[in-house]
């Protein structure tokens, strides 16, 4: 009897722990990973009363390059090749995280896409930036990306298209 008591208690703790690993992180980096050309930016920036002030749109700026090791840390490297507009032109926060950061990684649910830096000498990943995935699939992914003034109020609104490179 005793045994069969310790046979169900390690059964219930097999099966809560394979439930924690429900949406598998290995799945979602493994869609996110490879090549991905910036197919286009839109910003809209708001006035500190909330209403639009002007609206911009950039395209063709250059290749993200999101490397995946099927490690169990699941942050990874990743590599920018851009063009002078996504340098000078484009100004966010995104942009800004994209230039200084060294590794990304997304949520498990798939709903946050994070950047951060990797130390060497501690081994620690300091993150810079989440942002929300709107859309990923094999061939596109958004990401957004929303800034606000310190009343709280929204100050700009950006969205990233990628589409996957062949």
């Amino acid at each position: 009897m005793r045994k069969i008591k310790v046979l169900i208690l390690l059964g219930v703790l097999v099966f809560q722990l394979t439930g924690c690993f429900k949406d598998e992180p290995k799945k979602v980096m493994t869609r996110a990973a490879g090549s991905w050309t910036i197919e286009k930016v839109v910003q809209e920036n708001y006035d500190t009363l909330g209403s639009l002030a002007n609206t911009n749109e950039w395209s063709d700026l250059g290749t993200l390059f999101l490397f995946h090791e099927d490690d169990f840390q699941y942050i990874d490297v990743f590599q920018l090749q851009y063009t002078t507009a996504l340098q000078s032109e484009v100004n966010s926060y995104f942009q800004q995280t994209l230039f200084s950061a060294n590794r990304w990684w997304m949520s498990v649910d798939g709903e946050q896409f994070g950047f951060g830096n990797y130390d060497a000498s501690t081994g620690f990943t300091n993150t810079m930036g989440l942002f929300t995935l709107e859309k990923l699939n094999n061939r596109k992914m958004e990401i957004l990306n929303v800034e606000l003034f310190p009343s709280g109020q929204v100050r700009l609104i950006e969205r990233w298209f990628f589409k996957r490179k062949k």
